[in-house]
């Protein structure tokens, strides 16, 4: 914590008179200091106790002697412990709740953390997050301005090019930046924290910040009318695993990762520096995900895969490392999936052709990590391609197939269905077996 001072302060107006100053006891809330000071104090205290943290994310502790896990956002603390050990966590808390000063050592379920809430289902052993609240708040500030659609994007061929691909509107009203900031800052939220479907069409607005228009902002609108008729949809974890879209089996060390795998995808063609976009995938729901214009102007499809795969290898090295050090199991290199041929056979070939010698240290990353076994690089068909969604405005059934994937929407149903088809025989096993493929084709 370092060496004390003597800090005084003047008085707040109202307060006193103004011949006297005040001595702090301690830090004050707001000061730049303050947040640091405080996570000093937090830390320190959840490490005496036992916890240990990761470097590169220090706000995530695991508690190896009871198997419990505590994640920290500011003040705010989220715990999860086996029920064997309710006791041993009881008396942490208690002892904690002694080192910082704070009375409450109650238990009570979580059920909304970081403004994400928590649906629990202890039955199927699963966990759902979503944002429902939050999308009920926004609709209601902007009601009267949005009209409730089905997709975040246009329908239509023709829309769907104009928004991938906006051309200079010379007759369209420019929209004040502060507007579109405001409108843009309350779509980022919910696409980062759960909405991953909306995050291609919100990232797209966002690169049009120093240009935007009123069509642009009506396209944000649409974003939050597809929100409203979709508020209750989440992400949800847990259930049976199921096999990556596009292979036929689970692959080696799968299960015993927790199926734990990646996707990443790229366009290539409409823009100098095309979209591309990555999801990470852990027990059935995304953990990360990402899209956003590539950050070099690729001149083939291979080149422009190989780049966004690069950064699929980053993020999945962190989740990797981040696993590891909180006491879950990783088998294996872990799955990294795509759909471009060309960079699937190169990125397991040692040396350079004429077509990659002169890729940047970056681009090449990928390659590295299969090389060094740490990823392994999959193929699919690009119509199981489920990061197709994060570089492109698709067409409907395209984008509820993938987003329903990547969000495991029906992986309660899917199990219902499961049983019912062990269950049942002749005629009505056949109808539970139609319905079952209907739907994992939907998924």
């Amino acid at each position: 914590m370092g060496s004390a001072h003597v800090i005084y302060v003047e008085m707040p107006e109202g307060f006193g008179d103004s011949g006297h100053v005040l001595l702090l006891h301690k830090a004050l809330e707001g000061i730049k200091q303050g947040a640091y000071l405080w996570f000093q104090f937090n830390r320190a205290a959840w490490t005496k106790l036992g916890g240990q943290s990761w470097m590169n994310e220090p706000n995530l502790y695991w508690f190896p002697e009871i198997g419990t896990r505590v994640g920290v956002f500011a003040d705010d603390t989220l715990s999860g412990y086996p029920k064997q050990y309710e006791g041993q966590y009881r008396r942490m808390k208690q002892e904690y709740a002694k080192i910082i000063k704070i009375d409450s050592t109650d238990l009570s379920p979580a059920l909304k953390f970081t403004g994400v809430q928590l649906d629990r289902n202890r039955e199927e052993g699963t966990i759902t997050i979503h944002m429902e609240q939050y999308i009920t708040q926004l609709c209601e500030e902007y009601k009267g301005q949005y009209t409730a659609c089905d997709l975040p994007h246009g329908e239509s061929d023709k829309e769907r090019k104009a928004f991938d691909q906006p051309e200079k509107r010379e007759k369209a009203k420019p929209v004040g930046k502060a507007t579109y900031l405001q409108l843009l800052g309350k779509l980022v939220w919910p696409s980062s924290m759960v909405r991953l479907d909306i995050t291609h069409s919100t990232n797209k607005l966002c690169s049009r910040v120093e240009e935007a228009d009123e069509v642009d902002y009506s396209n944000g609108l649409r974003i939050i009318g597809y929100l409203s008729t979709t508020k209750r949809l989440g992400i949800t974890f847990g259930g049976r695993l199921q096999v990556p879209l596009g292979l036929k089996q689970l692959p080696p060390g799968f299960a015993e990762s927790g199926g734990l795998y990646t996707v990443h995808d790229s366009s290539f063609g409409t823009e100098a520096r095309p979209m591309g976009g990555y999801c990470i995938m852990y027990c059935n729901g995304a953990v990360d995900w990402a899209a956003s214009h590539l950050k070099i102007v690729p001149d083939s499809s291979h080149e422009a895969e190989s780049a966004e795969a690069s950064r699929a290898a980053k993020a999945s090295i962190f989740t990797r490392q981040l696993l590891l050090n909180n006491g879950r199991k990783v088998s294996g290199p872990t799955l990294c999936v795509g759909d471009n041929k060309s960079n699937h056979t190169t990125s397991q070939q040692i040396g350079a052709s004429s077509r990659t010698r002169y890729y940047e240290r970056a681009v090449l990353l990928f390659k590295r990590a299969v090389l060094l076994l740490i990823l392994s690089p999959s193929i699919v068909t690009t119509d199981n391609m489920v990061a197709d969604i994060f570089t492109k405005a698709t067409d409907k059934s395209t984008f509820v197939r993938m987003r329903n994937n990547m969000m495991n929407i029906h992986g309660p149903l899917r199990k219902a269905l499961e049983n019912s088809y062990a269950a049942a025989t002749g005629s009505l096993r056949r109808l539970i077996g139609s319905m079952y493929d209907s739907l994992t084709r939907a998924r």
